[in-house]
């Protein structure tokens, strides 16, 4: 449990960090310390992040597994999306006093924000009715929207600055050599991911039970 949830914990800091800014320095680098890391808007999208992956992780297994089972994954992923919105509402306030996020594009990042909140309630509505796959495919936009939620809300800027200025996308793309071979890789490798996704759907498509005993 532990390995599962620390990633969780970190991809959430992660995504706190970028949407509330990192400092810069004079020289044009940036610094990451512990009071940037710590600070109560980046550890409340951490621990948000960790509730909303096991709230996707409890539609998942209500999603996939039989009848009991997933009636105890219903009531535990309706319990962790509550958490969600309460622990998730501590950015939000934040933010509105300046004191959260710094957004570049207002208005794009109000719309995503409603866009989350509205996954969140679809996610919610859907398990407590029994919709298990509806549930499942609310929780995936819900963890999708906080990453395009720092690219557009922060748009011309790759990294924000909390102290001044940020890092543009011009500033940060890469030389055409470069691309190339990234665009080499890319050919060959993701054609690859694919295909196992695909698979992996396909292999764990059914209901645990007679056709399928052993998924967990």
């Amino acid at each position: 449990m532990f390995g599962g949830a620390l990633p969780a914990v970190c991809w959430g800091l992660v995504v706190g960090l970028l949407l509330h800014g990192v400092p810069r320095r004079a020289d044009g680098s940036f610094h990451i310390g512990f009071g940037a890391v710590f600070s109560p808007f980046v550890l409340a999208c951490g621990v948000t992040t960790a509730l909303l992956f096991a709230a996707h992780g409890a539609a998942f297994v209500a999603l996939r597994s039989t009848p009991e089972l997933a009636a105890r994954a219903r009531r535990l992923g309706l319990a962790l999306l509550r958490a969600v919105g309460l622990v998730g509402a501590l950015p939000l306030l934040l933010t509105l006093f300046g004191a959260g996020a710094s957004m570049t594009n207002k208005a794009t990042s109000a719309v995503i924000t409603a866009l989350f909140a509205a996954a969140l309630a679809g996610a919610w509505w859907s398990l407590s009715g029994g919709h298990h796959l509806r549930a499942f495919a609310a929780t995936c936009c819900a963890t999708a929207l906080p990453v395009l939620l720092v690219g557009a809300g922060h748009h011309p800027y790759v990294l924000i600055s909390s102290a001044g200025t940020g890092l543009t996308v011009d500033q940060a793309v890469t030389d055409g050599a470069t691309l190339k071979i990234l665009s080499a890789f890319g050919v060959l490798i993701v054609p690859v991911i694919l295909a196992y996704q695909s698979w992996s759907w396909w292999a764990f498509r059914g209901r645990t039970g007679h056709r399928h005993p052993s998924y967990f």
